[in-house]
């Protein structure tokens, strides 16, 4: 799962550099399981700098669909470990939480927030990793990307809300074994058509 998003993470990288995009924050998923959810945003400067026009501290981690947007997260029950600076500004531990249904919206969220605003244009300048750990708190099956969000402008209006920083596939690669079956399988198919 992490070369896949290491792969999103390089190629969004590519396209900044070749100017199709704006530099944005890029983040990848370190671990997705049902019992932990670990992200990182390497150090900048571009491309990982914030973009948006936001008056907020908060970073969100939503469902990239709107389909998939309240099945996601399955408890509120996390514990949290995170460090990192964006700009000046470290993470605020006592805010930064996970949510099952934040205020009766039906969207699921992970939140990172600072001990002050982000700012457009505040690069990751210490690399930046968040845990969220609990027993069956996540549904990793029930989602397919997820969308880091700087600020809530909008929210509950449109989806997804905020400016919108990068997103990510979650969905898991196929394990060796499966793709050295599938090759198997191919030869044996082509042996038997040939005779």
């Amino acid at each position: 799962m992490k070369t896949a998003s290491t792969l999103v993470a390089a190629l969004v990288t590519l396209v900044a550099c070749t100017g199709k995009t704006n530099a944005t924050l890029i983040f990848t998923v370190d671990s997705f399981t049902t019992d932990n959810l670990t992200i990182t945003l390497p150090a900048g400067p571009n491309p990982n700098t914030l973009v948006g026009s936001e008056f907020s501290q908060d970073l969100f981690l939503i469902a990239t669909s709107a389909s998939q947007a309240a099945s996601w997260i399955t408890g509120d029950n996390a514990s949290i470990s995170a460090s990192g600076i964006i700009g000046n500004q470290a993470i605020d531990l006592s805010q930064t939480a996970v949510f099952d249904d934040f205020e009766m919206t039906g969207i699921d969220i992970a939140r990172i927030t600072f001990d002050s605003n982000l700012t457009a244009g505040d690069t990751v300048t210490s690399e930046l990793t968040a845990s969220w750990t609990g027993t069956n708190l996540f549904a990793p099956s029930a989602v397919e990307s997820l969308t880091l969000v700087w600020g809530g402008s909008n929210f509950g209006v449109t989806f997804p809300f905020g400016s919108i920083q990068s997103s990510v596939s979650v969905i898991p690669e196929p394990s060796s074994a499966l793709l050295l079956g599938c090759a198997f399988l191919g030869i044996i198919t082509l042996r038997r058509r040939k005779n």
